[in-house]
């Protein structure tokens, strides 16, 4: 017999139809219900399971779509069947340089210290420590020779060690529960204390070979395989499976400049008779390099983003490839990549996530446009960490050509209906700019005027109405030196190349604007950034001289607002 109607069990009803229901029953009876009755107790309780049994049920549903799972775990486990490994980050690398301190020597009269492989260093102004990574096991100081600089590569990060037994079983798999970030590139396998090759999928195991495959599992385990006989060998049962590998702290190991570390060690050294040697007694430790290429795990959204893209992004062989690359390193902030016709070379511009970092309007006008290119020591890391990937298609290059920035500074000429508004007014106009420029990096080559108007009309009702003029660095350059150099691609020795023309300057003309004092770009090389600072010839003119006066120059603000 069907006692309720599907509407009325539903979850938001289900608690007034069964004390509706209780209380029909009872009624029928001659008697009256209560909550307090030991059938309300009862109630309760089911109440509560069919609560908790709901939830599971939505939250069930909810996690197994990559699109709607809220939780990293499920959505890394969802990415791995679709054929997307998900990245758990890149452990920042840099560069230190150790000065024998003047006029030191060993307690028993020996010039040598010992420093040993993956010793660990920190960094005493964050707490951050490095792992000094060594080409031998020990490094060997002479404290003789204090002219002699010795130069150390850091790994951020700690090492960890697990040990296992091998079943024997083909297809041997390891699998480590853990939270942490990790680094492919710093683990080792030991067998029986026999090193085995890493290799970056069964496909390239050798017949028979000491290899094996570092990956990540579901429920977001690392998995450690080994081979089946054919593809790497079978691990003999009862083997010593020593794993030791590097977590991270990903991007916030990054180091940027060298005001932003102090080091010292942290392990201790050795001497000639193997008595332990406080190494920061006889050594001073400073950075050489900006300690870089630190990246974060991938994030749910941006595993959500490429789902649909991951079975071409496994090998790299188109531009769209290298952009979902690029995208790991966390101090990319802008990127495009391209190649022309009949071309396997891929161009790839980049800029740093400082735009992306600032926390307020001033201290983006206060940014220095030279800063965001990125700098040798983080394409070094890029072009070694795809080297290492084994993932690009067979004769693609790539190469990297640095942005060119082109400077606007942003006229404002204002009409409002209070005069005392006049502050607030400008705070906002400067905001809106900036949050629009800050946003901007999507390779936009056409910027108009009325888009600007738009955004700050939209933004301060303040405003009775408004007109800018957009200054342009590049078309005052050329106004002052006579010329400018228009980059225009060129085929240079079989290979497509961006080659800087001289145009010469025509009265009437501003390169970097069109007819309408819209922003226009001529080449994908060039982004548009909003930084004044340059100098502004108000009243040009076809006399040079008269159009060079003093009087006639200004040193030109990022945004100057006018009220009219």
């Amino acid at each position: 017999m069907k006692l309720f109607n599907v509407i009325e069990t539903s979850f938001d009803r289900y608690d007034e139809t069964i004390k509706k229901y209780l209380s029909n029953v009872f009624g029928s009876l001659g008697m009256q219900y209560s909550h307090s009755q030991i059938f309300g107790a009862v109630y309760d309780g089911i109440r509560g399971i069919l609560q908790n049994a709901m939830f599971y049920i939505e939250d069930a549903l909810t996690e197994q779509n990559i699109f709607t799972a809220t939780r990293q775990k499920s959505v890394y486990s969802l990415a791995k069947i679709s054929g997307y490994e998900p990245y758990y980050g890149c452990a920042a690398t840099g560069t230190i340089i150790a000065q024998i301190n003047a006029n030191v020597e060993l307690e028993n009269k020996t010039t040598k210290i010992f420093i040993q492989n993956y010793s660990r260093i920190v960094n005493q102004r964050t707490g951050v420590t490095y792992l000094i990574v060594l080409p031998t096991e020990y490094y060997v100081i002479d404290l003789s020779k204090p002219i002699v600089k010795h130069e150390f590569k850091v790994v951020q990060g700690r090492l960890e060690n697990d040990q296992y037994v091998a079943s024997g079983r083909p297809w041997e798999t390891v699998s480590i529960d853990t939270n942490e970030l990790w680094d492919k590139e710093y683990m080792t396998v030991k067998v029986n204390g026999k090193e085995y090759t890493q290799c970056v999928s069964v496909y390239d195991m050798t017949p028979g070979g000491e290899e094996y495959v570092a990956r990540t599992g579901f429920d977001g385990k690392i998995e450690i395989m080994f081979g089946n006989g054919t593809f790497g060998n079978i691990v003999p049962g009862g083997s010593t499976i020593d794993i030791q590998m590097v977590k991270h702290i990903g991007a916030s190991g990054n180091v940027i400049n060298n005001e932003a570390g102090i080091f010292a060690m942290q392990s201790s050294g050795y001497d000639t008779i193997g008595n332990g040697v406080n190494v920061n007694a006889y050594m001073t430790f400073k950075l050489q390099n900006p300690i870089c290429g630190g990246t974060n795990s991938d994030s749910a959204n941006f595993i959500k983003t490429i789902i649909g893209y991951n079975s071409r992004s496994l090998v790299l062989a188109s531009e769209d490839n290298f952009k979902l690359f690029f995208k790991r390193f966390s101090f990319i902030g802008y990127v495009n990549c391209w190649s022309e016709k009949n071309s396997m070379c891929i161009t790839a511009t980049c800029l740093s996530n400082k735009a992306q970092q600032v926390k307020g309007v001033d201290e983006y006008y206060d940014l220095n446009p030279d800063d965001l290119l990125l700098n040798d020591e983080q394409k070094i890391m890029i072009q070694e960490t795809l080297s290492n990937s084994k993932r690009t298609f067979a004769g693609v290059t790539l190469k990297f050509q640095d942005p060119i920035i082109r400077r606007y500074a942003i006229i404002c000429y204002v009409k409002i209906s209070n005069i005392y508004d006049k502050e607030t007014v400008t705070i906002g106009i400067k905001s809106t700019l900036a949050n629009y420029f800050m946003k901007l990096f999507n390779n936009v080559h056409f910027i108009p005027k009325s888009d600007l108007i738009k955004q700050i009309l939209d933004n301060n009702s303040s405003i009775k109405s408004i007109d800018i003029d957009i200054i342009s660095e590049l078309a005052e350059q050329t106004y002052y030196n006579g010329y400018y150099n228009k980059y225009e691609l060129r085929l240079v020795n079989g290979e497509y190349k961006y080659v800087p023309i001289k145009v010469m300057y025509e009265p009437g003309t501003f390169p970097g604007l069109d007819d309408f004092g819209n922003i226009v770009l001529s080449s994908k090389l060039e982004i548009p950034v909003l930084h004044g600072g340059f100098n502004y010839y108000m009243n040009k003119t076809n006399d040079k001289k008269v159009g060079l006066s003093q009087n006639n120059c200004m040193r030109i603000q990022t945004v100057q607002v006018y009220f009219i």
